[in-house]
């Protein structure tokens, strides 16, 4: 809690100090964290512990500024998928193009078949299974989420969370409830409420600490606004 305190002391006064004088090493690194991704600033990242937590601090900064360039210093996780993410929200098939690594074929035509809503990217996938899977996403984004039935458990919850989003439709969050402890719907619900900017959304979300910090996210994003007006 002490170190939740500070944490928001160091992002509501903009005052990186605040993170710097923090003793605790692990209190230190998710300050430095939260006041990268407040401030939309991935010069921040660089003063996390390891390589791990820098791309996460990475990629968090991409998907909240949609800033490709973030996506870019990340070395350890997926610099793609980050692409990917930043490509959909900003729907700009031209940044789907940055995907270069061959390993990523897949992901790049996902991506383009996504923002260009033109299925023949899918036949350019490499196994019968990615082809299908692209096509069944394809079927779901037109309006089809029966597509999503055709798969089981995580895999059809996480259906039914892309749709979600793609939708912007609460109803479907509530069938995106994984197995094996894997929750999609508290995440669904609050990246549409974000997306939409309805505040309202937070409270359909039963989980405590999930529906914190959906309204947490508000109260941030609010706080900017006020302070942006008041410079």
């Amino acid at each position: 809690m002490q170190c939740d305190c500070y944490n928001e002391f160091s992002a509501l006064r903009s005052d990186l100090s605040i993170c710097e004088g923090m003793k605790n090493e692990n209190c230190r690194a998710v300050c430095f964290y939260y006041y990268a991704v407040d401030h939309n600033d991935p010069t921040i990242c660089e003063r996390q512990n390891n390589a791990e937590e820098k791309d996460s601090c990475y990629m968090d900064v991409g998907r909240k500024d949609l800033d490709p360039a973030a996506c870019s210093k990340v070395t350890i996780q997926s610099a793609e998928m980050c692409l990917s993410y930043v490509a959909e929200h900003r729907n700009n098939a031209s940044i789907c193009e940055l995907i270069s690594s061959p390993d990523w074929l897949t992901t790049k035509l996902l991506c383009l078949a996504r923002l260009k809503n033109d299925p023949a990217y899918c036949d350019q996938m490499k196994t019968a299974s990615d082809r299908a899977d692209c096509r069944d996403y394809m079927a779901v984004a037109a309006g089809d989420t029966s597509a999503c039935d055709r798969y089981d458990g995580e895999g059809r919850a996480s259906c039914y969370w892309k749709a979600a989003i793609k939708k912007r439709n609460v109803s479907l969050c509530d069938k995106a409830a994984g197995e094996y402890g894997i929750d999609y719907k508290s995440d669904c619900l609050a990246e549409i409420a974000g997306l939409t900017g309805d505040i309202k959304g937070c409270g359909r979300i039963k989980e405590g600490m999930d529906k914190k910090m959906c309204y947490e996210s508000f109260v941030w994003d609010m706080t900017d606004m006020f302070l942006a007006e008041m410079m």
